[in-house]
């Protein structure tokens, strides 16, 4: 990210841009899940906005800034106050289909825009959020992924897991770091298949 602000700073702004607001997009649609499943946490701690500043970490955007990679501000939540039995599945699945849903709406406007411009934001928009959500769907933590398989294994592995889960978070920065050439690979594939939905 920050060579690409030294070779071309508006592309750079607009690539930050988009970044900030699909990530902000992605923690949203969590709080939303979680809210909708009846845990008050997220509207408390005031997360149900569409204020990107509001989801945003600043340590994780300067590692997006200076590395190329980061991350937002985790939505908190407390399962002991979801009312259904998938509610864990639907909250930790929340981001994903937020990212996908972006996606296919850039996607489709991508089939049908015609300056250069708007067609720059929208490939950059499509691409990054396709690898927004092929990462977020590996089952590493805190990624998650890890959450979403925690969710449909039985209680007892599924719990299992979670506790695992706590004293390793560092492993998702390593997948990020391991995995990129992979994750970038089904990124594109991804984004091929939905611009062939809409060509």
């Amino acid at each position: 990210m920050l060579q690409l602000f030294q070779q071309d700073f508006t592309s750079g702004l607009i690539a930050l841009a988009v970044i900030i607001l699909s990530l902000a997009l992605h923690e949203l649609g969590h709080a939303y899940a979680a809210d909708f499943s009846g845990d008050p946490t997220p509207r408390l701690q005031g997360r149900l906005s569409f204020n990107p500043l509001v989801h945003i970490d600043p340590f994780g955007l300067a590692l997006i800034v200076l590395v190329g990679f980061g991350f937002a501000r985790p939505v908190m939540t407390r399962p002991m106050y979801f009312k259904y039995r998938w509610s864990e599945l639907l909250v930790s699945s929340a981001g994903i289909l937020v990212n996908l849903l972006i996606a296919v709406v850039c996607a489709f406007w991508l089939s049908r825009a015609e300056t250069g411009g708007l067609i720059r934001v929208l490939s950059l928009s499509l691409y990054l959020n396709c690898a927004l959500a092929v990462l977020n769907a590996l089952p590493i933590p805190p990624l998650d992924g890890s959450h979403i398989l925690a969710a449909l294994l039985p209680r007892a592995q599924g719990d299992a897991l979670r506790a695992w889960s706590l004293g390793s978070s560092w492993m998702g920065l390593v997948a990020i770091v391991l995995l990129q050439g992979p994750i970038g690979r089904l990124a594109g594939g991804l984004r091929d298949i939905l611009l062939g939905w809409f060509g």
